[in-house]
């Protein structure tokens, strides 16, 4: 399927992709001096990455263990959910560290000797203890206080999202907005990312659409499904992150982080059907107030690993998660990337979602051949 949109990029490269051509360190902000090398190299960067175990982080994490960087990677629960992230780095490099995101001596122990400070914490869903306002304006408003008092945290780095905007009617678009003031009280110079919908081989977003329409043949769209979205792949955005830390252009910048393509909602259920061979899956146009009903009977009666829909889910499909197009922010291209095509990857995304239908598939290809 083709996009119904296409947006220009630079064809310039990463500017940290080949980073062993950079033969001295680069001077970002005052005394932080970055010298990008390989993975037993010190870099000189010390970052702390709030959520450097979730869907971005692990890949941000990967790449600063690359260029020899030392990572603090804040956990909350069992600390056998992130040992596989020390693999990233040198011996010792990466560094996990339970916290309590209520207890500001905890916090104060992760960021107290990191120069870099990256927070790419966020949910999806409400929880028992962690609303949107809780995750998104209380948490970052500890952890920019607390990094902002250190005295040694010279970058900070704030993942936001397209669509951020206090009059929004979505929850999460309202609260990413306070965050992100929240931020700016703290450190003027801070660099905000304001990512699209994000896909990789863990999101939740092709994942859930594919979800969707395995477990049924009717998949439900707000508006008629009208709704433009801009998705991006996740290695870039982590590329994004870390070239931000050794750009000119980052500090105080608010960075839009978009892929090439842009597609309605409707266009992006009928390619994730085609994908995994669904061909009987449609997109079905249901009223805001009826979305609304189901959005919060899932978010009563279902735990939040099973909630394909959830009712701030609904509200954002009134929303374009597009690039803006404001003068004065800045894209990807602006940091020599150039983002990935949704096709690129989404083989490899969802070929776990087709099952059974992969041999079907390939017995009808291979008996119309020999016909």
């Amino acid at each position: 399927m083709a996009a119904l949109r296409k947006v220009t990029t630079s064809l310039r490269p990463t500017l940290l992709g080949a980073q062993r051509s950079f033969s001295t360190a680069l001077k970002v902000e005052d005394d932080l001096y970055i010298n990008p090398g390989g993975r037993q190299s010190v870099s000189g960067i010390t970052a702390t990455v709030f959520g450097g175990n979730g869907f971005v982080g692990r890949y941000v994490v990967n790449r600063l263990g690359k260029i020899g960087s030392q990572c603090v990677i804040p956990y909350r629960g069992d600390g056998m959910n992130v040992r596989h992230l020390k693999l990233m780095g040198d011996l010792g490099q990466i560094v996990p560290l339970p916290v309590d995101f209520t207890d500001e001596d905890s916090i104060r122990r992760a960021v107290d000797r990191s120069n870099v400070v990256i927070n790419l914490i966020g949910n999806q869903h409400k929880t028992a203890n962690y609303g949107y306002h809780d995750t998104n304006v209380k948490c970052t408003y500890r952890l920019a206080k607390l990094a902002a008092e250190s005295g040694t945290v010279k970058k900070f780095i704030h993942m936001s999202c397209l669509g951020a905007d206090k009059d929004s009617p979505s929850e999460q678009l309202r609260t990413k907005a306070e965050g992100e003031e929240v931020v700016r009280e703290f450190f003027p110079r801070s660099t905000i990312i304001r990512a699209a919908p994000i896909f990789g081989c863990e999101d939740n977003f092709l994942n859930r659409y594919a979800n969707l329409a395995n477990f049924s043949p009717v998949v439900p769209v707000i508006d008629g499904g009208e709704q433009w979205i801009q998705p991006v792949y996740v290695q870039d955005v982590a590329q994004l992150v870390v070239n931000c830390l050794v750009s000119e252009e980052a500090p105080g910048a608010i960075i839009e982080a978009c892929g090439p393509e842009q597609y309605t909602e409707e266009n992006i259920i009928q390619y994730v059907a085609q994908e995994i061979y669904r061909s009987d899956v449609a997109a079905v146009t249901m009223p805001g107030f009826i979305g609304s009903l189901v959005g919060k009977a899932a978010d009563k009666l279902l735990p939040g690993s099973w909630r394909l829909i959830n009712e701030d889910m609904i509200e954002q499909q009134k929303v374009n998660l597009i690039e803006s197009g404001t003068p004065g922010i800045l894209s990807m291209s602006d940091f020599d990337i150039k983002p990935r095509m949704l096709h690129q990857e989404s083989s490899s995304i969802l070929q776990r979602h087709r099952g059974v239908r992969v041999q079907e598939r390939t017995s009808r290809d291979i008996g119309a051949a020999r016909g």
